[in-house]
């Protein structure tokens, strides 16, 4: 209501908190909570190196939830999930990342540039 006295305003939220119609959480606040802490918990024991290892452990969520999920629960920045997304395309979620081939360059000497 816009009444001027707050009174009636708080006995009218009073009586339709009570009557079931206001809720403090949503339904599915701890649904939601509940998958969040089950996929962290499967992302930890997955992880055979530690916690340590963010960018895989966040491969393992990312994989399964929502951007503005594991921004607002872990507190980590955009890229890192966007990181975390790459990382679980390229070596699977929660993969060991392979070894990059060492490449090695050397300038080419006057005599092998006149070869080419």
């Amino acid at each position: 209501t816009r009444s001027k006295d707050p009174v009636k305003d708080k006995a009218m939220l009073k009586q339709l908190y009570e009557s079931g119609y206001l809720c403090t959480t949503p339904e599915n606040h701890k649904i939601i909570a509940d998958q969040f802490c089950n996929v962290f918990q499967d992302a930890l024991d997955i992880n055979i190196r530690g916690i340590d290892e963010k960018r895989r452990i966040l491969s393992i969520i990312a994989d399964k939830l929502l951007y503005p999920m594991i921004k607002k629960n872990l507190l980590v920045s955009n890229y890192l999930i966007t990181k975390a997304h790459q990382y679980a395309r390229v070596n699977s979620p929660g993969g060991i990342q392979l070894e990059r081939p060492k490449v090695t360059l050397e300038k080419l000497t006057p005599e092998k540039k006149e070869q080419l």
